[in-house]
């Protein structure tokens, strides 16, 4: 990911002639190259690019049957962020930019480490789910919210102390006034509330997808959507932007307690 970053760099110092296309562009080049250098790192590692592929039909209907509601689950998801922000488009100008510069930054320790985490685990607790070592998962699991709790508080607690702080750093520059500091900082302070809930969200998924039990990822998933729109309705007309970002820390310890159950009857 580094190279999409560092093009996109090149591309707004070196072509900002261009504008704001210079992101797009920067952003097309830098997945290329991605997809170049992961080509040969590959087939230095032995993979035949030329080898004839064989299909299993009984193997692909398993994976299909996996993939589909992970994929579907992961549409849903993020479809989620979408209706955030069109129904912020009811709110006063600007809503819609203090939702998405406050999620960004909510954002950024779990795209560094909890991703990373529940990435790296995902080979183990499939090992352990296929030779029924229950003792195992549950050992991995629970380490595993520990780490996210003792990884995710003291960012909740810095983002609550010194959100306006960090805005100011990331942000207030151009035409970001302190105005726009206050109301993003506001934002972020409500996300950061659901920052362990967001990170078990990750973890959780991890371990369906290790028992090969992804239907419920698809089914809480599509009751989330509905869920997300009753809840915003809700806080925008208390609390406006903020409300949103209100509405999806509340829907993530939501989701994060059912869906812990759910995996503990598993």
């Amino acid at each position: 990911p580094l190279l999409i970053n560092l093009v996109i760099i090149a591309m707004v110092v070196f072509a900002d002639r261009l504008g704001i296309y210079s992101l797009v562009w920067g952003f097309l080049l830098g997945t290329l190259f991605k997809v170049i250098y992961m080509a040969i790192v590959i087939q230095r590692d032995g993979f035949n690019f030329a080898a004839r592929v064989s299909f299993d039909p009984s193997v692909l209907k398993a994976f299909l049957v996996l993939a589909l509601p992970l994929i579907g689950s992961e549409l849903v998801a993020n479809s989620n962020l979408l209706v955030d922000q069109v129904m912020a488009t009811q709110l006063s100008p600007g809503s819609v930019s203090t939702l998405r510069y406050a999620m960004r930054i909510n954002d950024l320790p779990i795209q560094i480490v909890v991703i990373g985490l529940t990435r790296a685990i995902f080979p183990f607790i499939s090992d352990q789910a296929l030779s029924g070592d229950h003792d195992g998962l549950r050992h991995v699991f629970s380490r595993g919210v520990v780490f996210l709790g003792f990884l995710t508080f003291p960012i909740t607690c810095v983002i609550a102390l010194f959100s306006e702080d960090i805005v100011t750093i990331l942000l207030q520059r151009g035409a970001f006034d302190e105005a726009a500091t206050r109301g993003t900082a506001a934002t972020l302070v409500l996300y950061g509330l659901g920052l362990f809930f967001y990170a078990y969200s990750f973890l959780n998924a991890t371990f369906f997808s290790a028992m090969k039990d992804t239907k419920p990822l698809f089914y809480m998933g599509c009751l989330s959507v509905v869920s997300n729109i009753g809840l915003n309705l809700l806080f925008m007309r208390l609390i406006g932007v903020q409300g949103i970002a209100l509405s999806t820390t509340v829907l993530l310890a939501l989701n994060s307690m059912v869906f812990f159950v759910l995996l503990r009857k598993r």
